[in-house]
């Protein structure tokens, strides 16, 4: 698997975790007793660490390819 096809697989997944995280978030919003608030924050520091560690990763790999 060359390097574009794995960050594009690694981007989709990234935007799907997104996706999730919304629509897990819009139901906390309506009914916020189905999931704790503390719960809800880690799935966004979560996604948001994933998010950074890709980019991280893809800037490491664009530096040393040089």
């Amino acid at each position: 698997m060359d390097a574009g096809r794995l960050l594009y697989r690694v981007v989709a997944i990234y935007v799907a975790c997104l996706v999730v995280g919304g629509l897990l978030t819009g139901v906390w919003l309506f009914a916020p007793a189905v999931v704790a608030r503390p719960t809800v924050a880690v799935l966004w520091f979560s996604l948001g660490g994933f998010g950074f560690l890709v980019l991280v990763t893809f800037g490491l790999l664009t530096y040393f390819e040089t």
